[in-house]
Protein backbone atom coordinates (compact mmCIF):
# COMPACT_ATOMS: atom_id res chain seq x y z
CA UNK A 1 0.00 0.00 0.00
CA UNK A 2 2.66 2.00 0.93
CA UNK A 3 3.51 1.99 -2.92
CA UNK A 4 -0.09 2.25 -4.25
CA UNK A 5 -1.07 5.25 -1.73
CA UNK A 6 2.76 7.19 -2.96
CA UNK A 7 2.94 8.68 1.27
CA UNK A 8 6.09 10.62 0.94
CA UNK A 9 9.01 8.58 2.57
CA UNK A 10 6.63 5.27 3.30
CA UNK A 11 8.44 3.27 0.87
CA UNK A 12 12.22 3.76 2.23
CA UNK A 13 10.55 3.43 5.97
CA UNK A 14 9.29 0.09 5.22
CA UNK A 15 11.88 -1.33 3.40
CA UNK A 16 14.51 0.06 6.05
CA UNK A 17 16.33 2.42 4.07
CA UNK A 18 15.04 5.03 5.84
CA UNK A 19 15.24 5.13 10.08
CA UNK A 20 13.75 7.75 10.57
CA UNK A 21 9.78 7.58 10.93
CA UNK A 22 9.16 11.49 11.45
CA UNK A 23 10.43 11.50 7.72
CA UNK A 24 7.13 10.21 6.50
CA UNK A 25 4.92 12.74 5.47
CA UNK A 26 2.11 12.69 7.44
CA UNK A 27 0.68 15.57 10.31
CA UNK A 28 -1.89 16.55 12.30
CA UNK A 29 -2.81 19.75 11.56
CA UNK A 30 -5.25 20.07 14.21
CA UNK A 31 -7.50 17.74 16.21
CA UNK A 32 -10.16 16.90 13.29
CA UNK A 33 -7.23 17.29 10.25
CA UNK A 34 -5.43 14.75 8.97
CA UNK A 35 -2.55 16.16 6.29
CA UNK A 36 -1.03 13.75 3.99
CA UNK A 37 2.27 14.40 1.76
CA UNK A 38 2.46 12.19 -1.31
CA UNK A 39 5.14 11.59 -3.65
CA UNK A 40 3.23 12.28 -6.70
CA UNK A 41 -0.33 13.01 -7.62
CA UNK A 42 -2.54 10.00 -7.35
CA UNK A 43 -5.69 10.66 -8.38
CA UNK A 44 -7.46 7.75 -6.68
CA UNK A 45 -6.11 8.21 -3.25
CA UNK A 46 -8.91 9.22 -1.00
CA UNK A 47 -11.04 5.44 -2.58
CA UNK A 48 -7.99 3.52 -1.00
CA UNK A 49 -8.23 4.85 2.40
CA UNK A 50 -11.13 2.21 2.75
CA UNK A 51 -8.85 -0.27 2.88
CA UNK A 52 -8.46 -1.58 6.52
CA UNK A 53 -4.79 -0.36 6.09
CA UNK A 54 -5.68 2.85 6.40
CA UNK A 55 -8.00 2.96 9.26
CA UNK A 56 -7.26 4.94 12.33
CA UNK A 57 -6.07 2.77 15.36
CA UNK A 58 -6.28 3.95 19.49
CA UNK A 59 -2.02 4.37 19.99
CA UNK A 60 -2.81 4.37 24.07
CA UNK A 61 -4.63 0.90 23.56
CA UNK A 62 -1.98 -0.61 21.41
CA UNK A 63 0.71 0.25 22.80
CA UNK A 64 -0.70 -0.88 26.34
CA UNK A 65 -0.73 -4.51 25.19
CA UNK A 66 2.38 -6.61 24.66
CA UNK A 67 3.78 -6.89 21.69
CA UNK A 68 2.05 -9.11 19.06
CA UNK A 69 -1.20 -9.08 21.49
CA UNK A 70 -3.10 -6.73 19.40
CA UNK A 71 -6.02 -8.67 17.99
CA UNK A 72 -5.39 -12.07 19.01
CA UNK A 73 -8.32 -11.82 21.63
CA UNK A 74 -11.21 -9.80 22.19
CA UNK A 75 -9.57 -7.74 24.79
CA UNK A 76 -6.77 -6.77 22.67
CA UNK A 77 -8.87 -5.97 19.56
CA UNK A 78 -10.91 -2.28 19.52
CA UNK A 79 -13.54 -1.46 17.54
CA UNK A 80 -15.24 1.89 16.21
CA UNK A 81 -17.72 -0.06 13.38
CA UNK A 82 -20.98 -1.67 13.72
CA UNK A 83 -19.97 -4.55 15.61
CA UNK A 84 -17.36 -5.72 18.15
CA UNK A 85 -15.67 -8.56 18.75
CA UNK A 86 -16.55 -10.63 21.37
CA UNK A 87 -15.49 -14.60 21.28
CA UNK A 88 -12.56 -15.78 19.48
CA UNK A 89 -9.65 -17.27 20.38
CA UNK A 90 -6.50 -18.32 18.57
CA UNK A 91 -6.87 -21.49 15.91
CA UNK A 92 -10.38 -21.76 16.64
CA UNK A 93 -12.87 -21.75 13.71
CA UNK A 94 -15.43 -19.59 15.22
CA UNK A 95 -16.16 -15.82 15.52
CA UNK A 96 -18.33 -14.24 17.10
CA UNK A 97 -19.61 -10.29 16.70
CA UNK A 98 -22.32 -8.38 18.42
CA UNK A 99 -23.78 -5.07 17.60
CA UNK A 100 -21.90 -1.80 18.98
CA UNK A 101 -24.42 -0.01 21.05
CA UNK A 102 -22.00 3.34 20.49
CA UNK A 103 -21.73 3.44 16.95
CA UNK A 104 -22.70 6.18 15.31
CA UNK A 105 -25.61 4.89 13.01
CA UNK A 106 -26.47 2.05 15.28
CA UNK A 107 -30.20 2.34 14.58
CA UNK A 108 -30.15 1.43 11.37
CA UNK A 109 -28.38 -1.96 11.89
CA UNK A 110 -30.85 -4.55 12.20
CA UNK A 111 -28.73 -7.56 12.86
CA UNK A 112 -27.56 -8.09 16.67
CA UNK A 113 -24.87 -10.36 16.02
CA UNK A 114 -22.57 -11.82 13.43
CA UNK A 115 -21.30 -15.83 13.65
CA UNK A 116 -18.24 -16.23 11.07
CA UNK A 117 -17.53 -20.05 10.76
CA UNK A 118 -13.97 -20.85 8.94
CA UNK A 119 -14.90 -23.93 6.60
CA UNK A 120 -12.23 -25.56 5.44
CA UNK A 121 -13.23 -26.78 1.63
CA UNK A 122 -16.78 -25.31 -0.02
CA UNK A 123 -18.27 -29.34 -0.15
CA UNK A 124 -18.42 -28.33 3.90
CA UNK A 125 -19.90 -25.08 3.38
CA UNK A 126 -22.38 -26.65 0.98
CA UNK A 127 -23.32 -28.80 3.82
CA UNK A 128 -23.98 -26.42 6.57
CA UNK A 129 -25.59 -24.18 4.52
CA UNK A 130 -28.39 -27.21 3.47
CA UNK A 131 -28.53 -28.12 6.80
CA UNK A 132 -29.34 -24.81 8.06
CA UNK A 133 -25.96 -24.70 9.79
CA UNK A 134 -24.77 -21.29 8.23
CA UNK A 135 -27.06 -18.35 6.43
CA UNK A 136 -24.67 -17.21 4.18
CA UNK A 137 -21.33 -19.69 2.20
CA UNK A 138 -19.07 -18.93 -0.35
CA UNK A 139 -19.04 -22.44 -2.89
CA UNK A 140 -17.15 -22.78 -6.28
CA UNK A 141 -16.68 -25.46 -8.87
CA UNK A 142 -18.46 -28.68 -8.79
CA UNK A 143 -20.53 -27.33 -5.84
CA UNK A 144 -22.24 -24.78 -7.94
CA UNK A 145 -22.91 -26.98 -10.39
CA UNK A 146 -24.77 -28.91 -7.87
CA UNK A 147 -26.47 -26.18 -6.67
CA UNK A 148 -28.16 -25.32 -10.26
CA UNK A 149 -29.96 -28.56 -10.31
CA UNK A 150 -30.89 -28.67 -7.09
CA UNK A 151 -34.66 -27.05 -6.70
CA UNK A 152 -34.24 -26.60 -3.13
CA UNK A 153 -31.03 -24.42 -3.94
CA UNK A 154 -31.10 -23.30 -7.12
CA UNK A 155 -33.37 -20.04 -6.07
CA UNK A 156 -30.72 -19.31 -3.31
CA UNK A 157 -27.75 -19.59 -5.43
CA UNK A 158 -26.42 -15.52 -6.35
CA UNK A 159 -23.59 -14.51 -8.31
CA UNK A 160 -22.31 -11.38 -7.97
CA UNK A 161 -19.58 -9.31 -9.40
CA UNK A 162 -16.75 -9.07 -6.91
CA UNK A 163 -13.69 -7.43 -9.05
CA UNK A 164 -11.16 -9.33 -7.58
CA UNK A 165 -8.27 -10.62 -9.68
CA UNK A 166 -6.40 -13.73 -9.46
CA UNK A 167 -2.95 -13.49 -11.10
CA UNK A 168 0.47 -15.31 -11.03
CA UNK A 169 3.18 -12.65 -9.22
CA UNK A 170 6.66 -13.48 -10.89
CA UNK A 171 9.38 -12.98 -8.32
CA UNK A 172 12.53 -11.49 -10.15
CA UNK A 173 15.03 -11.01 -7.41
CA UNK A 174 17.99 -12.70 -7.69
CA UNK A 175 17.73 -14.06 -4.59
CA UNK A 176 15.12 -17.29 -5.75
CA UNK A 177 16.02 -20.42 -6.54
CA UNK A 178 16.07 -19.91 -10.02
CA UNK A 179 18.49 -16.85 -9.83
CA UNK A 180 15.93 -14.67 -11.70
CA UNK A 181 15.41 -16.32 -14.13
CA UNK A 182 11.91 -15.14 -14.47
CA UNK A 183 12.98 -11.49 -14.55
CA UNK A 184 13.88 -13.36 -18.30
CA UNK A 185 10.58 -11.47 -20.40
CA UNK A 186 10.26 -14.04 -22.59
CA UNK A 187 10.14 -16.90 -19.96
CA UNK A 188 7.37 -14.57 -18.64
CA UNK A 189 5.32 -14.37 -21.64
CA UNK A 190 5.49 -18.03 -22.44
CA UNK A 191 4.22 -19.01 -18.90
CA UNK A 192 1.75 -16.30 -19.75
CA UNK A 193 0.71 -17.54 -23.14
CA UNK A 194 0.60 -21.62 -22.17
CA UNK A 195 -2.37 -20.90 -19.40
CA UNK A 196 -5.75 -21.59 -20.94
CA UNK A 197 -7.93 -19.06 -19.32
CA UNK A 198 -11.25 -19.42 -20.42
CA UNK A 199 -11.08 -23.72 -19.69
CA UNK A 200 -9.54 -22.52 -15.89
CA UNK A 201 -12.33 -20.41 -15.10
CA UNK A 202 -14.68 -23.17 -16.84
CA UNK A 203 -13.49 -26.28 -15.69
CA UNK A 204 -11.95 -25.45 -12.45
CA UNK A 205 -13.88 -22.19 -11.03
CA UNK A 206 -17.52 -22.72 -12.22
CA UNK A 207 -18.81 -19.90 -10.36
CA UNK A 208 -19.47 -17.29 -12.93
CA UNK A 209 -15.78 -16.00 -12.97
CA UNK A 210 -14.51 -14.01 -16.19
CA UNK A 211 -11.41 -15.12 -17.61
CA UNK A 212 -9.30 -11.64 -18.31
CA UNK A 213 -6.51 -10.71 -20.36
CA UNK A 214 -5.96 -7.10 -18.77
CA UNK A 215 -4.88 -5.81 -15.51
CA UNK A 216 -7.72 -4.43 -14.63
CA UNK A 217 -10.87 -6.83 -14.97
CA UNK A 218 -14.09 -5.99 -17.35
CA UNK A 219 -16.78 -4.93 -15.35
CA UNK A 220 -14.94 -3.49 -12.14
CA UNK A 221 -14.59 0.52 -13.36
CA UNK A 222 -15.42 2.66 -15.49
CA UNK A 223 -13.19 5.29 -18.27
CA UNK A 224 -12.90 8.39 -17.32
CA UNK A 225 -13.20 9.82 -20.57
CA UNK A 226 -15.60 6.92 -22.41
CA UNK A 227 -17.84 6.34 -19.28
CA UNK A 228 -17.79 3.12 -20.30
CA UNK A 229 -16.36 -0.29 -19.26
CA UNK A 230 -12.62 0.30 -18.89
CA UNK A 231 -11.42 -3.04 -19.90
CA UNK A 232 -14.27 -3.98 -22.23
CA UNK A 233 -11.89 -4.61 -25.08
CA UNK A 234 -10.34 -7.78 -23.96
CA UNK A 235 -8.29 -7.89 -27.00
CA UNK A 236 -6.18 -4.70 -26.68
CA UNK A 237 -2.92 -6.71 -25.54
CA UNK A 238 -3.18 -9.62 -27.69
CA UNK A 239 -0.12 -9.38 -29.02
CA UNK A 240 1.50 -10.82 -25.61
CA UNK A 241 -1.19 -12.17 -23.58
CA UNK A 242 -3.35 -14.95 -24.89
CA UNK A 243 -4.12 -18.67 -24.95
CA UNK A 244 -0.85 -19.57 -27.74
CA UNK A 245 0.72 -22.43 -27.32
CA UNK A 246 2.62 -22.29 -30.54
CA UNK A 247 3.70 -18.63 -29.31
CA UNK A 248 4.44 -19.60 -25.93
CA UNK A 249 6.88 -22.29 -27.49
CA UNK A 250 8.20 -19.84 -29.39
CA UNK A 251 8.70 -17.71 -26.25
CA UNK A 252 10.27 -20.20 -24.75
CA UNK A 253 13.11 -20.91 -27.50
CA UNK A 254 14.04 -17.38 -27.05
CA UNK A 255 14.01 -17.38 -23.36
CA UNK A 256 16.42 -20.54 -23.03
CA UNK A 257 19.00 -19.37 -25.74
CA UNK A 258 18.68 -15.75 -23.71
CA UNK A 259 19.56 -17.80 -20.74
CA UNK A 260 21.56 -20.46 -22.00
CA UNK A 261 19.84 -23.28 -20.05
CA UNK A 262 16.88 -25.69 -21.30
CA UNK A 263 15.78 -26.39 -17.33
CA UNK A 264 13.92 -24.44 -15.22
CA UNK A 265 12.19 -25.41 -11.91
CA UNK A 266 10.08 -23.01 -9.89
CA UNK A 267 8.15 -23.32 -6.57
CA UNK A 268 4.42 -21.89 -6.85
CA UNK A 269 2.82 -20.54 -3.43
CA UNK A 270 -0.40 -20.26 -3.01
CA UNK A 271 -3.27 -19.05 -0.34
CA UNK A 272 -5.81 -21.17 0.82
CA UNK A 273 -8.14 -18.83 2.33
CA UNK A 274 -10.83 -19.65 0.18
CA UNK A 275 -11.94 -23.27 0.77
CA UNK A 276 -10.14 -25.80 -2.03
CA UNK A 277 -10.70 -23.37 -5.14
CA UNK A 278 -7.45 -21.38 -5.45
CA UNK A 279 -6.02 -25.05 -4.50
CA UNK A 280 -7.97 -26.21 -8.06
CA UNK A 281 -6.81 -23.43 -9.94
CA UNK A 282 -3.13 -24.09 -8.75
Amino acid sequence: MSEIGQIKGAAAIVSGDEKDETTLGVATKDDKTFVVELETQVPFFMTLMYFPIFYPLNEQFYTSLKEGAYGTSPDTFLSCGAFNLTSYSLGTANLLLQKNPTYWNADAIALDSLTYQVVGSSDSALMAFESNYLDIVMIGGDQVAVAREDVSLKDKLKATISGILHFLTFSQTKKNAQGGMLANTNLRLAISNAIDREALVKNYVDDGSQATYTAVPPHYALSATTGEDFSADQAMFSEWIGYDPKRAQEFFEHAKAELKTDAFEFTLIYSNNEGDEIEKVA
